[in-house]
């Protein structure tokens, strides 16, 4: 089948765009800084594998990356100046738009490698379409089967939905331990905060759609609806809000609340996970090595040092506390460990419709 036939583009969530940007890395270098490498204090080494193992990087390289430049570009940085003859030039944009214009690009595009928030549904989509380019077993094997797609790209860090909650108005046995209680719970009208137009809360409902079905998906949406929440831009402003006391509860990823506890002191916020549910999907930014790479073994080199010792230690220890997909670098201390979480068995592979339920979501005017 011709490719430009099999090309599936992805619906951009209304409101969801960042201002994308191009060109060599610059800005505040030393931000974050320190959390890169750090070792934690009851270890002498860094786990994994170090950069120090890696190839050195020589080259161009441009990346697209669908992740928050703020979050990720000190990391990004911290790799480019560490090579005198590597330069690396990356250009953030909001993910769904990235890649509409690499699935429009085809083997046209300048990328050489994508790097997103939401992997199967953003990758899986340039996966589809033929242009992705299979990882070797050298850098496949240092990531847990449960966290890529096989050879065809690999999770680069892990983030789970959560239940943040106002802990002076709101004791946490009134949480239910499925989401799809919450309806149910009186106490939740009028006072209960969400972030629809994220990618993370469309992969919930996605992976909704794939446990339980179209019709249970609507079904939870209307009755949810009925509690009249709050929908806020992103869960960072949904925990603020919820600190604040605007709302008591709400739906976010796992780590917005530390990072609204990072930018107050010691707000009234608590967070807890429900059980076996599209509420706690797990789900992974990734990387892919594009088709069209002009240096796919320096793509591929690049990769891998996000899967360093040193850059797993990062994603746990910055802001974002996310999950890191190395098994031998563990997660932030506050966060339950990867065994006492109990999210859906759903595969990476299904959670790919990302399309499907935008347009769903349009339907109830969340998008």
């Amino acid at each position: 089948m011709a490719r430009a036939t099999r090309r599936r583009l992805l619906a951009a969530a209304a409101g969801a765009a960042v201002v994308g940007s191009a060109g060599c890395l610059g800005g505040d270098r030393d931000a974050f800084r320190q959390a890169i490498g750090r070792r934690r204090d009851d270890r002498d080494e860094i786990p994994g594998t170090s950069v120090d193992a890696l190839p050195d990087l020589e080259g161009d390289l441009t990346v697209y990356s669908g992740r928050s430049k703020g979050l990720v570009e000190p990391l990004l940085t911290h790799i480019d100046d560490r090579y005198d003859g590597f330069d690396l030039t990356v250009r953030f944009a909001d993910p769904n738009a990235l890649t509409n214009q690499l699935l429009e690009a085809g083997e046209n595009t300048r990328a050489d490698v994508f790097y997103s928030v939401h992997a199967p549904g953003t990758l899986g989509a340039l996966l589809e379409a033929d242009l992705t380019r299979p990882l070797s077993s050298e850098t496949t094997d240092t990531v847990d089967a449960r966290y890529r797609s096989g050879a065809d790209w690999t999770g680069v860090s892990g983030r789970v939905r959560s239940v943040p909650y106002n802990t002076e108005q709101l004791d946490p046995g009134v949480i239910p331990a499925s989401i799809y209680e919450f309806p149910d719970v009186e106490r939740f009208r009028d006072d209960f905060g969400w972030d629809p137009v994220i990618p993370s809360f469309q992969a919930s409902i996605t992976a909704m759609r794939v446990i339980d079905g179209e019709e249970t998906t609507r079904g939870w949406l209307e009755a949810m609806l009925e509690l009249n929440p709050t929908a806020y831009s992103g869960g960072f402003s949904t925990c603020k809000s919820i600190a604040d006391g605007e709302v008591s509860v709400g739906l976010t990823n796992h780590y917005h609340p530390r990072r609204v506890a990072l930018s107050r002191d010691d707000p009234p916020l608590g967070r807890e996970f429900t059980r076996d549910d599209p509420g706690t999907v797990f789900n992974v930014a990734g990387s892919a090595v594009l088709e069209a790479a002009d240096d796919p073994a320096l793509a591929e080199a690049f990769v891998r040092h996000l899967l360093s010792g040193e850059a797993q230690e990062y994603f746990a220890m910055a802001q974002t506390t996310e999950y890191p997909v190395v098994e031998a670098v563990p997660p932030h201390e506050s966060l339950p460990s990867r065994t006492e979480l109990a999210p859906p068995d759903v595969d990476f592979a299904d959670l790919r419709d990302l399309e499907g339920t935008v347009e769903l979501l349009k339907e109830y005017g969340l998008v």
